[in-house]
């Protein structure tokens, strides 16, 4: 598996064509996190289709997850579309396009004689411990930890640093916000203990010094951040932490408290 970062990496159109040249891969995920960036999905397809036909395009993210399969597959360099979390429908898929056998039943969309076939989005995974960690060691870390993408209020305030997501999914209405049609409005948590291996991990790993926890609402659960908060205290992690998106109902005395001493520099309320 290689991971292309064309954005990260300021890599031209040119570029990502020698790269999929070279490689030749027998299948191409592509990740669009945002409705506002589909185009770019369009023409990673294109450029892949054209550079090696015989690849097969895989999109997903949250613009598929949000939009019209049948207006995303009129793009003839799209071979299928994974629809919601990917986790365990995307492996099934390359199972099947490699090995043959059975399609995935719930999650994707694809043509079948220039029909789309839509088998609708596949189903929350709700025991988030049973996912193994992100593949780090697939990615030059060093190149992400040391630093940000851009100067503001909410930017680690050590590095080298690493962001993870402790949970999915919010069960509040925040009119601006889109987040219970992605993640969906029942919450899924990951236990103390998995959250706090991840942190090791990436303590004895990459030396990180800061943390951005980038949940959809990081107390939504106040035991569950007390605890985890607690921990921190106790283990002498001694990070520093940010947090974007939490509630300030959430909020109390003590939770200030044990945020401040846990490392806490910033949240965004």
């Amino acid at each position: 598996i290689l991971i292309v970062d064309a954005n990260h990496d300021d890599l031209s159109e040119e570029d990502f064509s020698n790269i999929i040249q070279k490689e030749k891969p027998d299948i191409l995920g592509i990740s669009v996190l945002t409705n506002e960036y589909g185009q770019a999905g369009d023409i990673a397809a294109k450029i892949a289709k054209t550079a090696y036909p015989e690849v097969k395009t895989i999109m997903g993210g949250v613009h598929v997850t949000t939009s019209d399969p049948e207006e995303l597959l009129k793009n003839s360099f799209l071979d299928f579309l994974i629809m919601g979390e990917g986790e365990y429908t995307f492996p099934k898929l390359c199972a099947y396009i490699l090995e043959g056998g059975e399609l995935p039943e719930k999650g994707i969309a694809y043509r079948r004689n220039s029909v789309v076939v839509n088998t609708g989005r596949a189903d929350f995974i709700f025991d988030l411990d049973k996912l193994p960690y992100p593949a780090y060691h697939k990615f030059d870390m060093m190149k992400y930890a040391m630093k940000t993408q851009r100067e503001d209020v909410g930017r680690p305030r050590e590095f080298p640093y690493a962001r993870i997501v402790t949970s999915r999914g919010c069960p509040f209405n925040c009119c601006f916000c889109e987040i219970g049609n992605i993640a969906g409005k029942k919450p899924r948590l990951r236990s103390v203990e998995h959250i706090l291996e991840e942190i090791e991990l990436l303590i004895k790993n990459y030396g990180i010094k800061s943390l951005i926890f980038d949940d959809d609402n990081f107390l939504i659960d106040t035991q569950r951040a007390k605890d985890l908060f607690k921990a921190m205290i106790k283990k002498g992690y001694n990070l520093k932490w940010n947090a974007p998106a939490l509630a300030v109902y959430k909020l109390d005395e003590e939770m200030i408290k044990l945020m401040k001493e846990s490392g806490c520099q910033f949240v965004d309320i």
